[in-house]
């Protein structure tokens, strides 16, 4: 086996706005995302190249899906900000000071959800909002989902999971 170096690594996002066509996504689209979306980036693929023809300094590929998909895209400084994944266990505070800061940004911006195309930060958005409230007082409490779940549901699956979402947005919401 040989191996060249050829193969490329494309985001998501990349391959469904540069490689599918967003036409071909809302084709296929049976369940409106009817909210106010914050779509979150994350620091990782606001590299040169990470993201195909993608501004690397000002995004709109999540919120092109998210339009697509039904979706009011929620426009937002913290988009693209880092949650502080690497730092999680050595230096906790400041992650959970990070994590509040977007999360509250995206209520106060009137996002009814966050949508995230980082796995990790992702992660860290959902797992931890409660710590990071009780850290630093900020209102932090936000349905989060990653990119790959809002694309199920607008599709038409998990629909149970969809109608819990629903939920918790309502009641969550202010």
């Amino acid at each position: 086996m040989t191996f060249s170096g050829e193969t490329g690594v494309h985001h998501l996002l990349h391959v469904i706005v540069d490689e599918i066509g967003l036409e071909k996504l809302e084709a296929v689209a049976k369940n409106p995302i009817d909210f106010n979306v914050a779509g979150f980036y994350g620091p990782n693929i606001q590299q040169a190249g990470a993201c195909g023809g993608d501004d690397v300094y000002d995004p709109d590929y999540l919120e092109q899906v998210i339009g697509v998909l039904g979706g009011s895209p929620v426009d937002w400084e913290s988009r693209t900000q880092s949650v502080g994944v690497p730092g999680l266990f050595s230096e906790e505070p400041t992650v959970l000071r990070q994590t509040a800061a977007v999360l509250s940004e995206a209520k106060s911006e009137g996002a009814d959800l966050i949508v995230s195309a980082c796995n990790l930060s992702h992660s860290v958005l959902d797992i931890y909002q409660g710590k990071a409230s009780r850290t630093t007082g900020l209102a932090t409490n936000i349905p989060v989902i990653h990119l790959t779940e809002m694309l199920s549901y607008s599709m038409g699956h998990h629909n149970t999971r969809l109608a819990q979402l629903r939920t918790r947005i309502a009641i969550i919401g202010d």
